[in-house]
């Protein structure tokens, strides 16, 4: 459980970061170190997608077998299915 709440936490930093990034360039960014942000020991991040529409990511832990992943992500790029945007899915 904690595994996974570490996972859902990262997520949650870094829409904060997409957020903040996005304030100044109007764009959102796939790149972690323009967003100054790093994951938690073991969590694993990939940001599918992010233009100026919005973005999404997938946060995976080695140690979790229970689910795949965890996502986010929020305006166009958001991952459909019903999903409101900014709200951590885990499956």
């Amino acid at each position: 459980k904690a595994y996974i709440a570490s996972m859902k936490s990262d997520l949650k930093n870094l829409a904060t970061s997409e957020e903040a990034y996005y304030s100044d360039k109007n764009t959102y960014s796939t790149d972690t170190s323009a967003l100054n942000f790093n994951t938690s020991t073991g969590n694993s991040l990939v940001i599918d997608a992010a233009d100026a529409t919005g973005w999404k990511a997938t946060m995976t832990n080695s140690r979790v077998t229970s689910i795949a992943s965890c996502k986010i992500g929020t305006g166009a790029d958001t991952l459909g299915g019903g999903i409101p945007d900014g709200v951590v899915t885990c499956q």
